[in-house]
Parts: C-alpha cells; structure tokens; sequence
C-alpha cells in the first residue's frame, strides 16, 4: 500500500472517530444528569464523553467504562478488578494464589505460554514503599495488596489488552483518596457567642409643639414738644 494510501486511510479514520465523539457527547448531555453516570461525573459531559470514547478504545460497553474508569491526576485509570477482567478478556490468565492481612500473591501468563509472572504483595514491601501508614492499607491491607499485586501481573502478561491504562486507580490514589476510605470527620468550627444588644429605649408619644402668637414690637417712643425758651414767651405775648 502506498504512503499516500496510508495517509487517507488515517485521515478517514480520524474523521470517523470525530463523528463518533460529537455522537458521544450528544449521548453523554443526556444521561450527565441521571444516576447511571458516578457521582464524580454528574454534570460534566465533556469528561463523561472522554470516558465512553476511552472504553471504546480498549473495548469496553459504554455503561461499564463510566464505572469503572476514573481520570486522577489527569491520567485515565481502571480500578484493579476491571483491569484484570480486561487482561482475561483476551485469553490471557489472572489467578490469586495466596491472600491474607499481611501477604498478598497473584500470577498469571499470556494465552499460549507456559511462563508465570509471579507478583507478591506484604506489609515489609508496602512499609518500604511508604504507603503502610496510609488510611486504605490500615483499613483494607488485604484488598490494597490483592489491588497492586494484580495491577503489576497484569501490566506484565497483558500489555497488550491494557494499552494506555496501564496504572490502577488503587495505584494512582496510594490508599488516600477514594478506595472506599472514611474521611476523617470535619471538627466544627468554633462560633463566638457575642452578648445581645441592649432593647432600644421606647419612643415617646408624639406631642405637636405649642404654638404662641409673636410678641408684638414696642412702638416708637414720641418726640417731645420743644418748650419756647423765657425771652419767646415774652415776644409772643407783648405783640
């Protein structure tokens, strides 16, 4: 096949796969809302469409990729059990040998061979790695070995069937958030208790101010009469 056979083929199949996801994301509008999708992606369409379109691509139903398909720290991850559901799925074969509190064994081998791949969990090897004082391996030891034991088989014997979810969420979280982990009760913050105010003193009845008529202002005293001197008097009379 030529080079520009190839090219053709890659750009149909690209736009194949763009008409796919605006397919997907009409489908993901509509269930983003409903409690089939997990609680982490209610709501939130883009991130449920990037979840069916990652199923797709490694051959998982829709519906149970949005189970089982969790993105932490931008990475899209299975959890330990879809992982090894997915590696069987191929032919390729899981199998627990040993399983308790403080030790943990799971092997398997690629379909046609006769070699085992052998991963063995213990609270030595969780201390080393430094996640034995994490709340899932105090809790849950047994299932956080069972987790990363069958995460590490399965990267080894089934590379091909994981391609690029090759970490588990159990992996990926290190026991601290999710995995089942009781979060550790809120402490209620302390309210201050202020003294009530004092009641605002009661109103007075309302009295109209008493109106007095304006003091009237006192009239112009009147000028006095001149009296005529003595030597007038005199004139006025002899004439």
């Amino acid at each position: 096949m030529s080079e520009l056979a190839i090219n053709r083929t890659d750009v149909g199949d690209l736009i194949s796969w763009a008409q796919a996801a605006r397919e997907v994301h009409t489908v993901a509008t509509m269930i983003a809302k409903t409690e089939f999708v997990p609680k982490a992606l209610q709501g939130r369409p883009d991130a449920i469409s990037a979840a069916i379109l990652t199923s797709r691509e490694i051959g998982i139903s829709p519906m149970v990729g949005l189970a089982a398909i969790d993105v932490i720290e931008g990475k899209p991850a299975l959890n330990a059990l879809a992982l090894r559901g997915l590696v069987q799925s191929h032919g390729h074969e899981i199998e627990t040998v040993e399983q308790s509190d403080t030790r943990v064994t799971v092997r398997g081998r690629r379909k046609g061979s006769e070699h085992w791949e052998t991963s063995t969990w213990t609270m030595a090897r969780a201390e080393k790695a430094g996640l034995a004082g994490r709340p899932a391996y105090k809790r849950m030891a047994q299932q956080m070995f069972t987790a990363r034991a069958t995460s590490e088989v399965c990267r080894l014997v089934g590379a091909d069937a994981i391609l690029g979810l090759a970490y588990s969420q159990e992996e990926l979280r290190d026991g601290e958030e999710g995995d089942e982990v009781t979060a550790p009760p809120t402490r209620a913050k302390r309210v201050l208790q202020r003294a009530p105010a004092p009641p605002p003193p009661p109103l007075e009845p309302y009295r109209p101010a008493a109106i007095s008529a304006p003091t009237p202002e006192p009239l112009p005293e009147p000028e006095p009469t001149p009296r005529p001197e003595p030597g007038e008097m005199e004139a006025e009379d002899a004439g």
